[in-house]
């Protein structure tokens, strides 16, 4: 243990410290109150008089501010339920094998293809708990597949008119006012050309319910949805008041700024519009309700005022109580600790607070250093979890490949740090040759040790520098890290073909399948999808020569 001395005296208890001259009657306690009462309570008191007059004279806007926050929070809310729904819908339609397998589904042989859009949409909507259906129809509007939930018969939503590709419509469809719905569609497009659309279907019963989690009790407001059906009427969910007037709405073309509450009547309202041009959400409060908000308010400043000048007023009396040798022993043996001094102790004194103080030092300096030792060790096993989250949100959980998402982000790394001109790799989008029998006539079990196997085998054809990836149920893509001098996507693609045209033993059984390799050079410039579609279209290429090699007709184009 120390002891720490100053001007000779020590603070152990060796020594006795002289008493110092009295300065009068008025102690030092005394002088600490009543510099506070001067110098701290007064200008707090000016200070609070002119927060509850700038309350007062803004109460009203003060309740507009809060009422545009939660506006705000609540838009944001559902723009993203309904861009969720959007990207779904934009996943399930950038398919390229789901438009090729549409436009050829109406001829002789389409019959194939009618069962892999039909897969797609199965799929898609397993992975969407939230959804209820998703439907195909053709280029004429004809209904050629769909997934539902439920039995019903889909309805026949309105195609976008928009020619672009990527043109989502979002609207309400309201067979019964108890039971409204969400349609999304989209249409789908090859080589430019329509050949079909598709139709996602969502219960409004999902929208409303962001907004019922999310409760304003400080504002008392109501929040509704104002949508359109598809026979133009308005409609308003969420509360059982009837639809404003024209009157007494806020009109975006009347110079008032859509983005601020506004007066309407004996109540606040606040518009946001909706993305997708879905509709608009509405938020209102009482005028009255707003002015009694703002003065609860003016009513917790009295009391936080209160509490903040006896807290000031109950630590002055402690300071004034306190000596000078107390406080530098502390401050002294803090310096020592903050200076990276591990166990720092100091004397306890035997009266007063300080004798708490003094112990709580010690046992903090003493648990300090046992935790830091103890913090260090957390710290690393945090960075170790925080690598194996990243490695498990980058992996494919059944073939401890690169997942989709982790391989488009290397591919676009990789091609925006090519300069331009140079051929930065090899792209290769592998599709496996008759796995579909073996899943459906062995089981999905038997199917998930077969991609284990070609996963494996693919992480022997590539390098460490190279990534192997599973990028849909049975499709991979290999990104090679170089395109110069000894690699040779094409000869990559070759051994891809022969060795996972090996046979495979699993559970006693004898399986083969094989594949076919769509091979493409990365140039820069080029955009990751690009790359990827065009692989994937060469691969298709392959695929369809094979078909026909053993149709008996190898030279058709």
């Amino acid at each position: 243990m120390f002891r720490v001395r100053r001007h000779g005296v020590g603070v152990s208890g060796e020594r006795e410290v002289p008493a110092r001259a009295s300065g009068g009657r008025v102690g030092l306690r005394t002088r600490l109150l009543v510099a506070f009462l001067l110098v701290a309570s007064m200008p707090v008191a000016g200070i609070f008089l002119a927060q509850y007059w700038v309350v007062e004279k803004h109460a009203l806007a003060y309740a507009e501010h809060l009422l545009e926050q939660v506006a705000d929070v609540q838009q944001r809310r559902i723009n993203r339920e309904l861009e969720l729904a959007v990207q779904h819908l934009d996943l399930v339609s950038s398919r390229t094998q789901l438009r090729l397998s549409l436009a050829e589904v109406h001829r002789p042989e389409g019959a194939e293809n009618l069962a892999l859009i039909q897969r797609i949409l199965d799929d898609a909507l397993t992975s969407a708990p939230d959804f209820q259906g998703l439907w195909i129809r053709d280029a004429g509007g004809a209904l050629v597949a769909g997934a539902s939930r439920s039995d019903r018969p889909p309805a026949r939503p309105e195609i976008p008119e928009s020619p672009a590709r990527d043109a989502v419509r979002v609207h309400l469809r309201c067979e019964t006012d108890s039971n409204p719905e969400v349609w999304l569609s989209t249409r789908l497009y090859l080589d430019g050309e329509p050949v079909g659309s598709l139709h996602l279907l969502t219960r409004m019963m999902e929208l409303l319910q962001v907004l019922e989690d999310f409760p304003c009790a400080e504002t008392s407001a109501r929040t509704f949805l104002l949508v359109p059906d598809a026979e133009g009427r308005l409609r308003m969910l969420g509360a059982l008041s009837p639809v404003p007037s024209p009157a007494e709405r806020i009109s975006p073309g009347a110079g008032v700024d859509p983005e601020r509450a506004v007066r309407v009547g004996d109540e606040l309202q606040v518009h946001r519009a909706l993305f997708f041009d879905f509709g608009e959400l509405l938020l209102g409060m009482s005028a009255e309700r707003a002015t009694a908000l703002a003065r609860s308010h003016v009513r917790w400043l009295f009391v936080d005022l209160a509490i903040i000048l006896l807290l000031s007023l109950v630590t002055s009396l402690i300071l004034a109580r306190m000596i000078s040798r107390p406080i530098e022993t502390l401050k002294e043996a803090t310096f020592r600790l903050r200076s990276g001094e591990l166990g720092v102790q100091v004397p306890e004194v035997s009266w007063g607070e300080f004798a708490e103080l003094t112990r709580s030092f010690n046992e903090t300096s003493q648990t300090l250093a046992r935790r830091t030792a103890a913090l260090e060790t957390e710290i690393l096993a945090h960075r170790k979890a925080k690598r194996k989250l990243a490695n498990l949100a980058n992996t494919d959980a059944l073939t401890g490949l690169a997942n989709r998402r982790h391989f488009m982000l290397r591919l676009t790394r990789k091609l925006e740090q090519t300069q331009s001109g140079e051929n930065c790799g090899w792209l290769l989008y592998l599709d496996l040759d008759g796995f579909k029998p073996i899943n459906d006539g062995n089981g999905h079990e038997i199917g998930d040790e077969v991609l284990k196997v070609v996963a494996e085998r693919l992480r022997g054809l590539v390098r460490d520098e190279d990534l192997a990836a599973r990028v849909g149920g049975d499709e991979f893509a290999l990104l090679l890290a170089d395109a110069g001098p000894g690699a040779d996507g094409d000869a990559v693609a070759r051994r891809a073909e022969r060795v996972l045209s090996m046979p495979m033993s699993i559970e006693d059984r004898q399986i083969q399948v094989g594949c076919s390799v769509g091979v493409v050079v990365l140039e820069a410039g080029r955009d990751a999808r690009q790359a990827l579609s065009e692989a994937d279209a060469e691969m298709y290429r392959v695929k369809t020569a094979k078909r026909r090699r053993k149709s008996g007709n190898p030279g058709a184009n």
